[in-house]
């Protein structure tokens, strides 16, 4: 069954006098130069799907949601969900390989026989049985996380000590704690007690795993709709073509886009009016087609979500300062809606200069499109922009006074009342 028709939207938000003084205190030129001053360094190396940065990038992004106040969201373990970016072949998937091996007593574990939830893929290292604390149970049900990992500590160790069977095995649903897990936790079912114990990552699994960082701001009153802030925060890489400058940066893309949604956690989480439940997401694999956002439409119901705001190369006033455009602005109310709204807001909102170039399905908007949720991309620069893809997008060309413009903008876009 497809989706209502959203037949018009009418915005609903605070006076935008109303909430100057806190935009200017957090949507700052100071805060933003380091957010994205971070994801386009050298450090990274450009950001790419493929290189072990990609880790540092997502871990940053979680501390920085974290400090925001963002929980979790709900089901997952953490700000950080992971998901692997299957490869298909002509004769079908490849399959996931196994993300964790475990040797009880010298022997492998059988995969049914242990779970491993890991709070922080990013840091994986070999753990023995030394760096746990061990807690015997004589039952299993799906609480035990709730009972156990709620709060912080080292990493634990829960052996249900039975043999395996069909009565004595790991349930296949886990209830989670409100605000995810916050301690590595290993389940185990079997007869013998561990006197050695080694946790290892499978290489194959986790140098190809990749991360979207997503958190969560509860509404007030209609916590049931939610309205996502989105970005990718991947790039390009190294391009070891180039002998002067190798590293790819991506300042305006996509860091700029993903600084943006930091700021907008922090101001919509220290603003307190959000009746509607905001998301905010910072997606990987968007260079690799969409892969982040496309997985991440697995883990909500898109029925829930109302309006997609997806932010992307907004550190280059590539068309005059203050001006943006919407990408694919006709084709749904939210396009139109959206681009009253930043013109309310100060900006001048030019039409896309070419639509046969699909720039509305080319970014992490599209995912939420085909999942039937009304969804556009905010953008101030395109593909045409000279330093595209190349070395040359660095934080040095960022438009400060022009990005913090645009983010201001999209903070004075509060929520909408949407009538079907």
């Amino acid at each position: 069954m497809k989706r209502l028709l959203i037949t018009g939207m009418i915005l609903m938000s605070l006076p935008v006098v109303a909430q100057q003084p806190l935009a200017d205190s957090v949507i700052s030129e100071e805060a933003a130069r380091e957010i994205l001053g971070y994801l386009a360094s050298d450090q990274l190396k450009g950001r790419s799907n493929g290189r072990p940065e990609r880790y540092e990038a997502a871990a940053y992004l979680a501390q920085q949601f974290q400090q925001a106040g963002l929980k979790p969201l709900y089901g997952q373990k953490s700000l950080l969900i992971p998901f692997f970016p299957q490869t298909i072949t002509e004769d079908g998937p490849i399959p996931i390989p196994q993300a964790d091996i475990v040797l009880w007593n010298g022997d492998f574990l059988q995969t049914d026989h242990f779970e491993f939830f890991l709070t922080d893929a990013a840091a994986y290292t070999d753990k023995s049985l030394g760096s746990f604390e061990v807690i015997a149970l004589d039952s299993l049900d799906s609480g035990l996380l709730r009972r156990y990992a709620a709060s912080p500590g080292g990493d634990l160790l829960l052996w249900a000590k039975k043999p395996f069977s069909d009565k004595n095995k790991l349930p296949e649903t886990w209830t989670l704690p409100p605000n995810g897990i916050q301690r590595n936790v290993l389940i185990v079912v079997h007869d013998n007690a561990p006197k050695t114990m080694v946790v290892q990552a499978d290489p194959d699994y986790y140098h190809t795993l990749l991360f979207n960082v997503v958190g969560v701001l509860p509404g007030d009153s209609l916590p049931g709709e939610i309205v996502a802030y989105t970005s990718h925060y991947d790039h390009m890489g190294v391009d070891p073509g180039e002998r002067r400058d190798s590293i790819l940066n991506g300042a305006n893309d996509n860091a700029s886009g993903t600084t943006a949604v930091v700021l907008l956690a922090r101001y919509f989480s220290q603003l307190k009016n959000n009746s509607r439940t905001l998301l905010f997401c910072a997606f990987a694999g968007e260079e690799w087609g969409l892969l982040g956002s496309r997985e991440f439409m697995k883990e909500i119901n898109p029925k829930a979500v109302v309006a997609g705001i997806n932010i992307e190369m907004i550190g280059i006033a590539q068309y005059g300062k203050k001006k943006v455009f919407i990408t694919g602005q006709d084709q749904s109310p939210l396009g139109k809606t959206l681009a009253r709204s930043l013109s309310a807001a100060g900006l001048k909102v030019i039409r896309e200069r070419d639509p046969e170039r699909q720039l509305y399905s080319r970014s992490d908007n599209y995912s939420f499109v085909k999942a039937g949720v009304p969804a556009h991309t905010i953008m101030s620069s395109d593909d045409e922009d000279r330093c595209y893809h190349q070395p040359c997008d660095e934080v040095k060309r960022i438009n400060f006074e022009h990005f913090i413009a645009v983010v201001k903008a999209v903070a004075a876009i509060n929520e909408f009342k949407i009538q079907k």
